[in-house]
């Protein structure tokens, strides 16, 4: 995680003193669906062609030779995608610091996949009663960057550098579930002091979703 935080100051550093442009931190989308419809959100709406296995993994083999250091995964919702799997083990088998943006809904059927994330960003609705949850397992909260398009997030970091990103839209007009700590901590290296049972899936709340027709045509791809 160190030689990584040194590879990026060291390409911001040779960008401000002699101009060598480096894409030290890419943001790739890997799909337009999603599962949810907010109201903020029209990337579901686009009807671009979807790169393939392949076609991802290549960029990826370009951008290490261009000088990447870290990959942001994000859509649509990355987590429809039956390859997500494939694509974030290229991603870490060229030693990228890889991030996964989600609203949390699939985490618990794709935690195999995830398996080695360094970051994983989710929205929710209510930013405060998330921290408070994560506080009462015990968590330390860091407040994030200000961002000035009503963006606000806060920081769960975990010892070993990984960290969970708890994100929300303050125009936020549709309820996310909150995936449990014990779901999304499953997904990187070492597992959570905390008892299952405290931190079992809340998948429970309703209107989660704006439109439940959201899943259709994708239950099967999953």
């Amino acid at each position: 995680m160190l030689e990584k935080a040194l590879r990026m100051g060291r390409g911001a550093v040779m960008a401000n003193l002699f101009g060598t442009r480096t894409p030290l931190n890419v943001m790739l989308s890997v799909t337009n669906r999603c599962l949810s419809r907010c109201a903020y959100c029209k990337i579901p709406t686009r009807s671009q062609r979807e790169m393939t296995t392949a076609e991802i993994c290549n960029l990826f083999d370009q951008m290490k030779a261009a000088g990447t250091v870290r990959v942001g995964l994000w859509g649509g919702e990355p987590l429809v995608r039956k390859d997500i799997g494939r694509i974030v083990d290229h991603a870490r088998s060229l030693d990228f610091y890889v991030s996964l943006d989600t609203n949390g809904y699939l985490v618990p059927q794709k935690l195999p996949e995830l398996e080695g994330l360094d970051h994983i960003v989710v929205a929710v609705k209510d930013l405060e009663a998330a921290a408070e949850r994560y506080r009462g397992f015990g968590f330390t909260l860091k407040p994030g960057r200000p961002h000035a398009n009503g963006i606000r997030n806060l920081h769960v970091k975990f010892p070993d550098g990984t960290e969970i990103e708890l994100l929300t839209v303050d125009a936020l007009e549709v309820e996310v579930p909150l995936p449990s700590v014990h779901a999304l901590r499953a997904a990187m290296p070492f597992g959570l002091p905390v008892h299952e049972a405290e931190v079992a899936w809340d998948a429970g709340s309703t209107g989660a979703w704006k439109s439940r027709n959201a899943l259709v045509g994708l239950e099967e791809e999953l």
